[in-house]
């Protein structure tokens, strides 16, 4: 997620101090650690249309079944080739 409000930001589609202060709310919240071991797993077979990294993600929603929200097309177009629903935040 801060990875995604710095890019906005360097864009100018956001002002830096919005992006720290939403990142900083974030923060107040507490994280469950949610993925499997079968997800790692999972991933592997993504790898023809994914990065690793970006195929445990779009696993994970999966298999919760939640939207992926990302700024990067690669992965947007990879979750949509395994039926995972996009949330765009470009622009």
């Amino acid at each position: 997620m801060g990875s995604a409000l710095i890019r906005l930001a360097r864009r100018g589609e956001l002002e830096f101090d919005q992006a720290r202060e939403l990142i900083a709310a974030f923060s107040t919240h507490s994280v469950e650690r949610i993925r499997e071991p079968v997800d790692s797993v999972a991933a592997v077979g993504m790898i023809d249309h994914a990065a690793y990294a970006d195929a445990g993600y779009i696993v994970l929603a999966q298999r919760l079944a939640y939207p992926l929200m990302t700024l990067d097309d690669g992965m947007q177009k990879a979750a949509r080739i395994h039926g995972v629903e996009v949330i765009s935040a470009s622009g």
